[in-house]
């Protein structure tokens, strides 16, 4: 459907951890398991991107910086190591950043994605482009409805991530720098 409709696809991935379940904070219940290399150069020859998600999916924001830049060097060579293309984009793990992890990530990285629910725009900041996770489309029809210019869902699920943030005392981690 993506290719029929001349969109690109890129999967964000913690290159350690690959092949295994998942085990981090928040992760899927029950773990899934995560795609293997054979499995990523299949698809990596079909078109799909890969970009780096560190190597242990570590919340970078809470790492010591040497362990912070090896897991965004280590996680765009491993990528390239084994898909033979050098890793142009990176997303944060829990969608985690500062400065300092926005500096490391551009040392490496063209481009990288953040976790603002919203459209990216050509305006948009090149290393905290917003995103929309496919999780929010699981539904083909759902998904169909918003490629197709549909927004009602879209702005829903907005307006109910704003209230749990607020509930919980939060904001949006992309829009808080240290």
């Amino acid at each position: 459907m993506l290719r029929e409709r001349g969109f690109a696809a890129i999967v964000f991935v913690p290159t350690g951890k690959l092949d295994y379940r998942e085990d981090w904070r928040g992760a899927h219940c029950p773990p899934r398991r995560l795609l293997s290399w054979s499995t990523m150069r299949e698809l990596a020859s079909a078109g799909v991107e890969f970009g780096g998600h560190g190597v242990a999916h570590a919340d970078l924001t809470r790492v010591p910086p040497p362990v912070r830049r090896h897991e965004i060097e280590r996680s765009a060579r491993d990528l390239e190591q084994q898909l033979g293309q050098p890793a142009r984009a990176f997303a944060a793990p829990y969608g985690h950043v500062n400065r300092d992890v926005l500096a490391d990530v551009a040392r490496t990285y063209e481009v990288a994605f953040g976790t603002r629910f919203r459209r990216a725009l050509p305006a948009s900041d090149p290393y905290d482009v917003p995103r929309i996770g496919m999780h929010y489309f699981r539904s083909a029809r759902r998904w169909r409805e918003f490629i197709e210019g549909a927004t009602g869902y879209f702005n829903v699920r907005r307006a109910l991530r704003a209230v749990r943030l607020a509930a919980i005392g939060a904001t949006d981690p992309a829009a808080t720098r240290d």
